[in-house]
C-alpha cells in the first residue's frame, strides 16, 4: 500500500491535464449502490476507508467511489468531503470524479469554484475542467472562469478560456477580459481565446485586430 495504489492509474500530460483514472472496475453494479463492489469490497468499506489517516488509502477509496458511480447521495457527499481533503492528490482525484460524474448537482459547483483558488496547480486544473461541464445554467460559473483567466498557470487559463467559449453568447460579459488573453504569453491560450471570442461574440476578434 505504501508503494502502489491498487487499481489507480493517473496520467498527466505535459500540459498538466489529468487524463485518466482507471481502476480494476467494479465487479458488480446493481441498481442499489449499497450492494456494489470494487476490487471485491462493498461500498461501505470504501466509504469507511476515506477516514483512514494514510492519504494513500483515501486516494484508493476515492478511485473506488468513482468506479462504482455517483448515483446516490452517500457517494456524492463523500466525494464532496474528499474534494477538501488535506492531501492534494485526494483532492485531485475527488474533483475529477465530481467533474465527470456529478457536475450538474448544485452542491458540486461551489466546491469546484473554491478549488480554483487552490495552491496546487493540478487541483486548479481539475476544478477548471469540472466547471466546463456544468454549463451556463449556474450564474456563478462565468465569474469564476473569468477570474481563472488571470491564473498564473497557462493550463488553467486555457481551460477557463475554453470553458467560456463553450458557454457561448451567455458569457458575453467575459469578452473584455478574454480579449486581454489575445496577448497571453502562451500561443495555445491566444489561439483558444480567438476561437472562444468568436463563439461568444462573432466578429469580436476581427474588430480587436483592426
Amino acid at each position: 500500500m505504501r508503494n502502489f495504489i491498487p487499481g489507480v492509474l493517473v496520467g498527466i500530460l505535459a500540459g498538466g491535464f489529468l487524463v485518466a483514472i482507471l481502476g480494476r472496475g467494479a465487479e458488480e453494479k446493481p441498481a442499489g449502490n449499497e450492494d456494489a463492489t470494487y476490487d471485491r469490497q462493498p461500498l461501505r468499506v470504501w466509504l469507511g476507508q476515506l477516514q483512514r489517516s494514510d492519504p494513500l488509502y483515501r486516494q484508493q477509496a476515492v478511485t473506488a467511489l468513482q468506479d462504482i458511480g455517483a448515483r446516490d447521495q452517500a457517494i456524492t457527499d463523500a466525494l464532496l468531503r474528499a474534494a477538501r481533503d488535506e492531501d492534494p492528490d485526494v483532492r485531485i482525484l475527488a474533483l475529477n470524479a465530481l467533474g465527470t460524474l456529478t457536475p450538474r448537482i448544485a452542491a458540486v459547483t461551489p466546491v469546484l469554484i473554491e478549488a480554483l483558488r487552490d495552491k496546487n496547480r493540478v487541483v486548479r486544473i481539475q476544478a477548471a475542467q469540472g466547471l466546463a461541464h456544468v454549463g451556463p445554467a449556474n450564474d456563478a460559473i462565468i465569474p469564476a472562469l473569468i477570474q481563472a483567466l488571470a491564473d498564473q498557470d497557462a493550463t488553467v487559463r486555457l481551460l477557463a478560456v475554453q470553458g467560456l467559449g463553450k458557454i457561448g453568447p451567455a458569457a458575453k460579459k467575459s469578452a473584455p477580459p478574454l480579449t486581454e488573453r489575445l496577448k497571453d504569453e502562451s500561443a495555445e491560450v491566444r489561439g483558444a481565446t480567438a476561437e472562444a471570442l468568436e463563439k461568444i461574440e462573432p466578429g469580436a476578434t476581427r474588430r480587436e485586430r483592426r
